[in-house]
């Protein structure tokens, strides 16, 4: 299946439901257009491969948008991602990754100002973790652990955060501070504990 833009400038596809790939392949655009999938409700690929063709350019952009109302599920338990795809977490979007682990992809990842990330990896947000790619955090944007550690992440204004969500009752319910944060709006303690050691928060 191949996402094109015949006419130039920017389109966009809009799943309103689940986007699902279990085999296959699906081409986002091509040399000298630009596409965007716009994703309502959960990403599952267990297999196929997900890529872009043509040559990426400044005026050529393959991006999936998360951008539902409700919390949106992150899974990839196999299959490909390739080559310079884009991925954003769009304002009020909220994406749970789990344990999943989001890579392959040449292109960038954001999270943008008044979304919310959540991640139960082993290594949090750090570079061996959820995100495995180029990475913008915005420090206007919400953070939810419910693993072992937060890892090290940078955001826009260095080390700040919106709102802090805890939410671990596994490993202990203990979730470590790998780096000092400022939290400019809310500490929520939902369950499980933080451990600050020589990072404050």
């Amino acid at each position: 299946i191949i996402l094109k833009n015949f006419g130039g400038g920017t389109t966009a596809t809009t799943v309103a439901g689940d986007y699902i790939q279990t085999g296959g392949r699906l081409t986002m655009v091509g040399t000298s257009e630009s596409h965007n999938l716009n994703v309502r409700g959960d990403f599952n690929m267990s297999g196929g491969t997900f890529t872009r063709g043509g040559t990426p350019g400044p005026t050529s952009i393959a991006a999936v948008n998360f951008s539902g109302t409700t919390v949106q599920a992150f899974t990839k338990s196999g299959g490909t991602i390739s080559n310079a795809i884009n991925f954003t977490i769009m304002n009020n979007a909220k994406v749970d990754f789990g344990t999943s682990v989001l890579s392959g992809s040449t292109g960038t990842f954001a999270l943008a100002a008044g979304g919310r990330i959540i991640t139960a990896n082993a290594n949090g947000l750090g570079a061996t973790g959820s995100v495995q790619m180029t990475r913008t955090y915005s420090s206007q944007a919400d953070y939810e652990f419910q693993g072992p550690v937060t890892g090290v992440f940078t955001t826009s204004t260095p080390n700040t955060v919106r709102d802090l969500i805890i939410n671990n009752s596994a490993n202990g319910g203990d979730v470590i501070l790998d780096q000092p944060l400022n939290v400019t709006r809310s500490l929520n303690l939902t369950e499980g504990m933080i451990t600050t050691t020589s990072n404050l928060l």
